[in-house]
């Protein structure tokens, strides 16, 4: 192991390295602050790093405090005659990890080292831990998206050829084939909807989800939504309401991104109310968010506790387990739609009260 020492003292430098070569290990000498930072820039491990608090052009603090901010782990002991406790301290605070005697006493040299070199092992066993994490990540991620694809190409041509019988059925004015195409058909729609959060998990975790911002006209995107969120609404007898203040309807975003975030929030709030009324709200935001506009959905239903919000963003997880029980659904679709939003410059937030329903609001830009 090669310990890095920092001091433009010659004879108190040699009298260090002398030491530490003793007891077995390497030793790169350099005289000055930039020269540290320059040594531990190529370095692609953790090291040991010995500074004299005597160094010139620099504080010791400021040295300690760059260190800490570069990739790896370096485990800091400074080399000090000093005995101001406040300035130990200060050091301390930067980023220093504790302190030897100058001149050295071997013996104490040799175990602060020990537990030096100890601590870097560890810091190399934890990062190879997390490479290997992140490579299984990588590998997952790309395992769910080549799946994903080639279940959705079947399922896609369930749904057509179902589409296909349920208009004939309709036709023919066979009530009975009709009904069993239409279970049919939502049960493989939700089944896609399933895959497409997965496809999109898949993506966003692979770093490789795209959006495509474009000029688009907010109104249509809006009644297109609302026109499909009526639908929504009957399953469990709701109303939808709009409620559009939005004087320029010119914006720029990713309209099918855009799309699959209302269309998620709207779904959730219709599968958490009943017999009760979805207000979709579109207006501009003014005084500290100029150049924005927000969207809320708000529903009157069921609501979520204030302690269970924090998780709502959070992959596979929902509110409370008693709902993917008894509503079903992945914990997928929130999580999602809040990256996208992010993505797209804008964020989602949520407001709810337990048994009064929820509002979700997405704040987004007019303008890239």
């Amino acid at each position: 192991m090669e310990i890095l020492v920092a001091d433009d003292d010659v004879t108190s430098c040699l009298l260090l390295t002398t030491n530490i070569k003793r007891f077995g290990y390497e030793v790169v000498m350099v005289s000055s602050h930039a020269e540290v930072i320059e040594w531990l820039t190529i370095q692609d491990h953790s090291s040991i790093i010995i500074l004299s608090d005597a160094l010139h052009n620099n504080t010791t603090e400021t040295l300690c405090s760059q260190i800490q901010k570069l990739p790896h782990f370096h485990y800091v002991l400074v080399t000090s005659k000093q005995s101001d406790t406040d300035h130990m301290i200060a050091i301390l605070q930067s980023g220093a990890h504790d302190f030897l005697p100058s001149p050295p006493i071997p013996a104490v040299l040799k175990s602060k080292l020990k537990i030096g070199a100890r601590l870097v092992g560890l810091e190399a066993i934890k990062q190879n831990a997390l490479d290997q994490a992140e490579q299984a990540n990588r590998m997952k991620s790309c395992f769910l998206a080549n799946m994903s694809h080639e279940l959705r190409t079947p399922l896609n041509a369930v749904i057509g050829y179902t589409e296909m019988m349920q208009e004939q059925a309709e036709i023919d004015a066979r009530a009975e084939d009709f009904d069993d195409h239409r279970r049919v058909l939502l049960s493989a729609r939700y089944l896609l909807s399933l895959i497409n959060d997965i496809l999109d998990l898949s993506k966003i975790e692979a770093d490789k989800m795209s959006v495509y911002i474009r000029t688009e006209n907010l109104r249509g995107i809006i009644d297109d939504v609302v026109a499909t969120a009526v639908t929504l609404a009957e399953k469990n007898d709701n109303k939808i309401k709009l409620l559009y203040t939005l004087d320029d309807d010119v914006i720029q975003t990713d309209k099918l991104r855009l799309v699959q975030i209302l269309l998620n929030l709207i779904s959730n709030a219709c599968k958490f109310t009943y017999n009760g009324k979805i207000t979709i709200q579109v207006e501009s935001l003014e005084g500290d968010s100029p150049g924005m506009f927000q969207i809320a959905i708000i529903d009157e239903g069921i609501g979520i506790a204030e302690k269970k919000l924090g998780n709502l963003f959070q992959l596979y997880t929902q509110a409370d387990s008693c709902i993917s029980e008894k509503f079903g659904g992945t914990g997928l679709g929130l999580a999602n739609s809040q990256q996208l939003a992010v993505m797209m410059g804008g964020e989602i937030s949520v407001t709810s009260q337990e048994g009064a329903g929820s509002s979700f609001v997405l704040h987004h830009p007019k303008a890239s």
